[in-house]
């Protein structure tokens, strides 16, 4: 007996001034490398060097956003997550917002050379990553690579029906 069900999915990435659907399709969302109050060891540099200005304390936007989460608007930090979908499907999801980096500025970065370890199983379904493996839609403005190589393998071992990213401003669709 076959246990597939059709599911479709719709992707939109920075979607500040979009309205909501009419569909009760989960919208799923992960935090990227401007994201400052979302990563606490990024955060807590910003608040000493601000003099007072931030209030809350580091990880309160995480809470906020876990605690906000409706069934329809769910909030991915790193990790596997199974869904279960109006249709009756069940859908495992990994997700991590974790980017490359050379220095560290930025929020939710990890060191390029050093590499991050992406504990994507091999029974997900859907992969969302704030970074694109290297070679996929990852050029820079100098026609550079500025994908990420630890997101590339494990991507190519788990092998994900589908694969999510974004990040690399200028390579949409190159």
């Amino acid at each position: 007996m076959d246990t597939r069900v059709k599911t479709k999915f719709l992707i939109l990435s920075d979607t500040d001034c979009c309205k909501p659907t009419k569909h009760t399709i989960p919208d799923l969302f992960i935090a990227g490398n401007h994201d400052f109050t979302l990563d606490p060891l990024a955060f807590l540099p910003k608040t000493t060097s601000s003099q007072g200005v931030f209030q809350a304390p580091a990880g309160a936007a995480t809470s906020l956003l876990e605690s906000a989460s409706s069934e329809n608007i769910i909030f991915l930090d790193e990790g596997t997550r199974t869904l279960a979908l109006a249709n009756g499907a069940l859908l495992t999801v990994y997700a991590s917002p974790y980017s490359p980096s050379r220095d560290n500025s930025m929020a939710l970065t990890h060191n390029r050379k050093k590499g991050h370890t992406f504990k994507i199983p091999k029974e997900v379904d859907v992969v969302i990553t704030h970074s694109p493996p290297r070679g996929i839609l990852g050029k820079d403005s100098n026609s550079k690579q500025a994908g990420c190589d630890c997101i590339y393998d494990a991507i190519a071992t788990a092998r994900p029906k589908l694969h999510c990213f974004g990040h690399i401003h200028e390579g949409w669709g190159g």
